[in-house]
């Protein structure tokens, strides 16, 4: 599922091979965009909003009008897509399916063309760099390459070898979309999208890393590990990294940053949550929430508040002007493994081991003394396994 790039509308993709538009002013669902014949994989918004792909198990691309939600145009191929991404003008359009080739179509005329054999399995993802002259693309032959959207040819290549385990994330870095990260076993290898060059090695960690977040603003990347440290990493300063936490028990932690990269929460499976400076790296705060493992953090926009997912089934919002947690939102037994705002601060959405992804609306109370407290408005069903991450 995606926003649109205005925040208004969401797209959703189905298992029966529908796709569907919500209102996210209201909550309420809208049109259903029928046409694939089986499972939706990915949808995708244009830039401007005017357009909606869709690619599917049905070995289709379908390209829609998202005002009239009217189909397009369609592209076949021999093998199912799992992923689309489009150019930044929104005309073309790049293809992951389980060949080993990156596919590029252009929806107004038609058109097609295919990338020279690059993958040696199938190409699962594909990301079009804001230039539009490059496309990245992701396999299962543990490689990242890219692409010129021009000529077809292959102008690099990250080959993640040695791996002693499976890749754990790979995330963009900085606002200026020039800097991502990959993660496996104990290390975190800083890519330059660019040249594909890794230009730094984060290590420190003595096993393997389980949960990492970085700043918005690019700076700080916050990791936890199996070895019992939370750690924080200065991007600016080399990559030095410090010891927040420490210990030999137990462990699994959380962590967000607010928006301004100046304070790190992490929470932890005994119900503590931790607020950190990270310019001092000082303990400046924390709390405890009773009976509650924390497996899920999230900052609001305006940072003012903190939503603390949980073992139990309830998510727990901590207004900071506060010295304690405050409203609980109950929903079921199961844990909360992911939260996100939206970038207006009344939207949340959540998932975790019930297979469900909730969309909440901060709703005004009865009492109008009262803060508006969050309810739940919608519940997307239909996910075959827990929900471990959300955007």
């Amino acid at each position: 599922m995606e926003f649109s790039p205005d925040g208004r509308q969401l797209i959703t993709g189905h298992i029966d091979g529908n796709l569907r538009l919500w209102d996210t002013m209201s909550g309420s669902p809208g049109p259903v965009l029928r046409g694939h014949t089986d499972m939706v994989v990915q949808v995708r918004f244009s830039p401007d909003g005017q357009l909606i792909a869709s690619g599917g198990t049905d070995s289709t691309v379908r390209l829609w009008d998202s005002s009239l939600c009217t189909l397009i145009s369609l592209y076949s191929t021999s093998r199912p897509v799992f992923d689309v991404s489009f150019s930044s003008d929104g005309l073309t359009l790049a293809l992951a399916d389980s060949c080993n080739k990156v596919r590029l179509w252009d929806g107004s005329s038609n058109g097609s063309s295919v990338g020279q054999p690059g993958h040696s399995y199938s190409v699962e993802s594909v990301a079009y760099l804001p230039t539009g002259q490059s496309v990245l693309s992701g396999g299962l032959d543990k490689t990242v390459r890219k692409w010129d959207t021009l000529t077809g040819a292959l102008e690099s290549t990250h080959v993640l070898t040695g791996l002693s385990s499976e890749v754990l994330f790979v995330q963009k870095l900085s606002p200026d979309t020039q800097q991502s990260a990959c993660c496996f076993d104990e290390t975190i290898h800083l890519q330059d999208l660019q040249t594909g060059v890794v230009e730094l090695f984060l290590e420190g960690h003595t096993d393997d890393i389980k949960k990492v977040a970085h700043s918005p603003c690019g700076r700080w990347i916050a990791s936890t590990s199996k070895d019992g440290s939370v750690r924080l990493w200065d991007l600016h300063n080399g990559g030095q990294g410090h010891v927040l936490f420490e210990t030999n028990a137990e462990f699994n932690a959380a962590s967000a940053f607010t928006s301004t990269g100046l304070r790190l929460a992490v929470g932890f499976i005994d119900g503590t949550v931790n607020i950190y400076d990270t310019q001092s790296k000082e303990l400046l705060t924390t709390t405890t929430i009773e009976d509650q493992r924390v497996r899920a953090l999230a900052y609001s926009p305006n940072n003012l508040e903190l939503a603390i997912g949980c073992q139990g089934g309830v998510v727990v919002f901590w207004d900071r002007q506060s010295d304690e947690p405050g409203h609980v939102l109950h929903f079921g037994t199961d844990a909360v493994c992911c939260i996100t705002y939206s970038p207006w601060k009344d939207w949340l959405a959540f998932g975790g081991d019930d297979m469900r992804v909730h969309l909440c609306r901060r709703c005004q109370s009865e009492s109008s003394d009262m803060e508006a407290l969050w309810c739940v408005v919608f519940v997307v069903e239909g996910v075959l396994d827990w929900v471990w991450d959300i955007a």
